[in-house]
């Protein structure tokens, strides 16, 4: 399976960047088998995937683009797989964040991995905002699995009360970010099979008045099963916004409904 997911992604005409969700790995710990897949040690199946999927400096596809890759800092070796790149003046930024509440809280070995990441996440993120302030960029998306607002339903798997959350701390930060960044912010990510284009960082219920959304963020969740379809995201850094997104229908993905 692994192999035959490599050789689609290197078939891309197009330069290709994959980052990890928890279909992949986080999830392979039932022994009943997730989605006819029996269960296995996620933690070996996360070391097979950084074999596979991150060699070299190069994104997948036919046509390439350079990475900058968090492995190259010695704190964070191990993570290849979170990456960052520049182009239209635009920062864009990966983070190996997964659904499942972020694999937290299934096992002492997964809450130990949980936190070598989380830290290497918030790290990675913080350096995005910094690399786009330094050279000036005029917009940054970022992007990775797990929904990070479990108070907008719908919310994958049912998990947005988990207590401790894996989720909270990158929110947290990113929301201190992208205020602090002022220009347009994307967060692009899945997991809850829900198409949206809208603004968590908005006042919650019952807050106080007065308190203003964060109006230079924007969060795209993108389609999945049994939708489908995908989503196209033009980049103008001259348009004030910098970002303009479609969804885009595959006709013959259509669903008939009853």
């Amino acid at each position: 399976m692994q192999a035959r997911r490599l050789a689609q992604f290197r078939a891309s005409a197009h330069p290709f960047v994959y980052t990890p969700g928890d279909n992949e790995w986080s999830d392979c710990h039932d022994a009943s088998g997730y989605q006819g897949v029996k269960g296995g040690n996620p933690l070996e199946r996360l070391a097979t995937l950084r074999k596979v999927f991150f060699e070299g400096e190069q994104s997948l596809g036919k046509r390439t683009l350079p990475l900058t890759r968090q492995s190259s800092d010695p704190a964070f070796v191990n993570y290849r797989e979170n990456v960052r790149w520049e182009m239209g003046g635009v920062t864009f930024v990966t983070l190996h964040v997964v659904g499942s509440n972020n694999g937290l809280g299934r096992s002492p070995e997964g809450d130990a991995e949980y936190a070598d990441r989380n830290k290497a996440s918030l790290a990675w993120l913080h350096k995005g905002f910094e690399h786009a302030k330094t050279n000036n960029s005029r917009a940054i998306m970022i992007m990775l699995h797990a929904n990070i607002f479990p108070d907008y339903p719908p919310f994958a798997g049912g998990r947005g009360d988990a207590n401790p959350s894996g989720l909270t701390d990158i929110r947290v930060l990113l929301e201190k970010e992208a205020t602090a960044f002022a220009k347009p912010v994307v967060l692009v990510h899945g997991d809850s099979h829900y198409f949206r284009i809208d603004n968590p960082f908005r006042p919650r219920s019952g807050g106080q008045p007065g308190v203003p959304s964060l109006e230079n963020f924007m969060r795209l969740e993108t389609f999945g099963t049994p939708n489908h379809h995908w989503g196209q995201v033009t980049v103008d850094a001259n348009e004030p916004s910098v970002f303009t997104i479609r969804p885009r229908i595959v006709a013959a993905n259509v669903v008939k409904r009853p």
